[in-house]
């Protein structure tokens, strides 16, 4: 794309940005008492554009007071939750208790202290989340839409389970579950889960657990939300690895991947569709605001004169000169290929007993590279969490206990 089109482009992205925060403003008040203003937020962070999320939230902030502004701050710390950010996550949540209680807003105070436990739970601060969840139990969960009311007893029940008190822990997961029924039967894969696991641990088998597996993914199929199914597939995956059954671990785990895979070309597919939405959008601004023929002939103008240009740098001696010398490093950059393609070939055929996927592979190469966690996770776009199952399942196969001794083992293989 010519660079005289693509700063016409960049302008009027910002100008349309600019003008999306001024209408939001203006009608912030009008989004918040229809509830379209968290609708929108989900909406930007479901699209994964956290920082429109973000830019919305702080403009309305800097304008609002009271109800309002406790409603941002939440909000806030709902786009922060998904960055896993938890550290902001609940300092926005903090302030919007304090400015709660200041203004004895004490219709708010479940719904804060819902979301304080979600993020303590997710942090795995159990004594905190456990504190805020039976205060919260103790109020007869007022003021609470059904769905949040389900979570928390859902969290109730696995504290249970991590108390190994399995009946009281059924009953409060069979409770959440009735309560999604009710309001978002969509997602009952969030506590099928949690029961997968509570099955196992009770009868050492997997035969329960199986059948609770194959209705999860009989529900994600139903509702078409593929994260459910890699979730429950993971699940059973951790369990089967956790009781040391290593050949039904290594099926799922075969069975995750392929569901990441799909995951992860879904999430990118959806991004190219959100991004010619864009594209599309920004050229019939373009086309009402620029005058077309002009744009045309700007083009053409540089294409004209790049095509001189070169004409010219082609007929000149330094080119020829250059022409050698490039060849000389042309040359020498192939013996280096050559050399790299044997090291790596030789890795790759000691490596090649231990069935090793192509991701795990790639991971191997980076942490050989000295690359961190969260480098890795950025360049395949998976989270943390899962790189690190994935080296922990690497230490597993090779048998070597961290990264220093995996290099090792990696360099006298090559």
């Amino acid at each position: 794309m010519p660079i005289s089109y693509l700063k016409t482009y960049k302008i009027l992205s910002k100008s349309f940005l600019l003008f999306f925060l001024i209408i939001t403003q203006f009608f912030h008040c009008q989004l918040n008492i229809n509830g379209k203003l968290a609708k929108t937020i989900d909406s930007y962070n479901n699209k994964s554009q956290y920082q429109k999320a973000q830019d919305t939230l702080f403009q309305l902030l800097k304008n609002t007071e009271g109800e309002e502004k406790i409603e941002v701050y939440v909000l806030l710390s709902n786009t922060y939750k998904r960055l896993q950010d938890y550290t902001s996550v609940i300092g926005y949540l903090n302030e919007a208790k304090k400015l709660a209680k200041e203004n004895k807003l004490t219709q708010y105070y479940n719904h804060i202290d819902a979301h304080l436990a979600f993020a303590y739970f997710d942090t795995q601060d159990y004594p905190k989340a456990k504190t805020m969840m039976e205060g919260i139990r103790h109020s007869a969960y007022k003021s609470l839409p059904k769905d949040t009311e389900a979570y928390l007893v859902m969290q109730e029940g696995y504290l249970l389970f991590l108390e190994k008190k399995y009946k009281e822990a059924q009953i409060r997961y069979q409770n959440s579950i009735q309560l999604l029924k009710k309001t978002s039967p969509c997602d009952i894969p969030v506590v099928n889960g949690k029961i997968m696991q509570l099955l196992y641990a009770q009868t050492q088998s997997d035969k329960e657990a199986l059948k609770i597996y194959y209705e999860t993914l009989s529900i994600a199929d139903s509702c078409s939300i593929l994260k459910y199914k890699l979730y429950a597939t993971e699940v059973m995956m951790n369990l089967y690895k956790e009781h040391h059954e290593i050949d039904k671990s290594y099926i799922f785990q075969k069975k995750y991947d392929s569901l990441s895979n799909i995951y992860d070309m879904s999430e990118n597919l959806s991004a190219l569709h959100i991004e010619k939405e864009k594209i599309i959008t920004k050229e019939n601004t373009i086309k009402e605001n620029v005058n077309f023929w002009k744009l045309v002939l700007a083009i053409l103008s540089c294409i004209l004169l790049l095509a001189i240009s070169v004409w010219f740098y082609r007929k000149s001696s330094f080119y020829k000169k250059r022409n050698v010398e490039y060849e000389k490093e042309i040359e020498r950059m192939k013996q280096e290929l050559i050399e790299i393609s044997k090291k790596y070939s030789k890795s790759d055929l000691s490596l090649s007993e231990f069935n090793l996927t192509e991701k795990q592979l790639k991971i191997i190469d980076w942490i050989c590279e000295g690359r961190t966690n969260k480098e890795i996770a950025n360049k395949i776009s998976i989270t943390e969490s899962t790189v690190k199952y994935h080296i922990k399942t690497i230490y597993d196969l090779l048998q070597v206990s961290g990264r220093s001794e995996l290099r090792e083992k990696i360099n006298k293989n090559s």
